[in-house]
């Protein structure tokens, strides 16, 4: 108890060490965002899967934080996302011990990408962090769009049309031979790249609601408007779920300002766009002597495979990293295709995991829906991030029918971002620092 006229000492500052160790984690966490859609020509096979340049720079990442930890410039956050997570862990646990196949490199991976999303949750903490976390990704992200678009005027220009020589072309896929670029940029391939692109999108689209000058404001809408655009090169089906993104932020954007309501009908339209697109990946017209039919395609092939696979062991799944489809497809370009990928992320993790797995994964996506509601696009910026967010989840999910995309990195650091922002808005109105 003290005495009036008493002064009470103010809070020491955080040793220089700690605060140290807070900004190499901050630094090398840009760094490794920078870093993600670099997977090409620096990937090497580990525990069945590429590892990259980003996966290093994430791991140091993780290091440095643990050592903020230690010397007090750091808290861990508190919320309901561990338990989620928790529950996902446990369910990849019970694959390990309860499916035929047991893989424990595999659940290395998996305790890998469930730890990006632990660190893209703890770092960053604010709507300034989540600004600057925006704009290394979406910077990174301009300069992917600006290799795949120059690539696509080379393909036209000067023919420049061999994988050899130029890198960023893609040659794989069932997509019928023509006289049109299809990228990969510097990812694995072009649906990799596409739903990179795709979430890149909205996230610019959020970093220019977020930026406080015109000048930034007016870069990052073109950067999400040519993000886009290459988008459009990889030819995957990110394009529908980017259409729907795009459809909810015009809806947004006209209950905010009330004008313009034809604004309204891009969101039931690039709807029925996306289912269309996703029938099409479904069966491919081919022309025959009788006329023209559809006939199943690969990804139906594999779909189809995938679920004998599920329901072979459909509660605790098939096991961690197993092949989960048995195809054999010639393509359209003169290759015979031995296809082992369930090519739906849906049918991937229900094969690996079985019902538990699949119930735990959705769980967590639908308490990310929830979380995210309260969105605009004028005015409240913690809502303008909440709807960059969720935009980009829509991406995923829709694109999810049609890839397996459940352990892409930018995916799991996009989780964690998106539970920062869940967390956030239970506690208090917006976005914002947390102790």
């Amino acid at each position: 108890m003290t005495t009036q006229g008493t002064a009470v000492p103010a809070k020491s500052p955080l040793p220089a060490q700690s605060s140290t160790a807070v900004r190499v984690t901050t630094t090398l966490f840009f760094a490794a965002i920078a870093s993600i859609p670099f997977m090409r020509p620096f990937t090497i096979p580990l525990l069945g899967s590429a590892v990259q340049i980003a996966d290093l720079l994430f791991a140091l990442t993780g290091v440095a934080w643990v050592v903020s930890l230690v010397l007090g410039g750091a808290t861990m956050r508190r919320g309901r996302f561990y338990v989620l997570l928790g529950v996902l862990f446990g369910a990849m646990c019970l694959t390990m011990a309860l499916s035929p196949a047991r893989n424990v490199g595999r659940l290395v991976i998996e305790i890998y990408l469930l730890g990006l999303s632990v660190l893209a949750y703890n770092v960053v903490r604010s709507l300034d962090d989540l600004r600057r976390t925006w704009t290394v990704w979406t910077a990174t992200a301009m300069f992917t769009a600006a290799a795949i678009l120059i690539s696509a005027v080379l393909f036209y220009a000067i023919g420049l049309k061999d994988p050899k020589s130029n890198m960023v072309l893609w040659s794989a896929g069932s997509l019928p031979v023509g006289n049109y670029p299809r990228v990969r940029g510097f990812f694995l391939n072009g649906n990799m790249t596409g739903n990179y692109l795709a979430v890149s999108a909205c996230f610019a689209v959020g970093l220019a609601a977020l930026s406080d000058s015109e000048k930034h404001r007016r870069w990052a809408l073109i950067a999400a408007l040519a993000i886009a655009a290459a988008t459009l090169f990889t030819l995957s089906t990110a394009l529908g779920g980017l259409s729907i993104s795009v459809g909810l932020f015009a809806w947004l954007l006209q209950k905010g300002t009330g004008r313009a309501r034809a604004l309204k009908a891009l969101l039931p339209l690039a709807s029925a766009g996306a289912f269309a697109m996703l029938l099409v990946t479904a069966a491919y017209p081919k022309k025959l002597e009788t006329g023209l039919v559809l006939v199943p395609s690969p990804r139906w092939l594999t779909w189809s495979s995938s679920w004998k696979s599920f329901v072979a062991h459909p509660l605790f799944g098939n096991g961690l990293g197993v092949p989960l489809a048995d195809v054999h497809y010639d393509a359209a370009r003169g290759v015979h295709e031995h296809l082992t990928d369930p090519h739906n992320a849906w049918l991937s993790v229900a094969g690996q995991t079985g019902l538990v797995g699949l119930a735990a994964f959705v769980a967590l996506l639908v308490w990310f829906a929830r979380g995210l509601r309260g969105m605009a696009m004028v005015g409240d910026r913690a809502g303008i991030a909440r709807a960059a967010l969720l935009g980009a989840l829509v991406v995923v999910v829709y694109q999810a029918f049609s890839c397996s995309l459940e352990d892409m990195r930018h995916v799991w650091v996009l989780f964690g971002l998106m539970a920062g922002a869940v967390e956030s808005s239970a506690r208090g109105p917006g976005i914002g620092p947390e102790s």
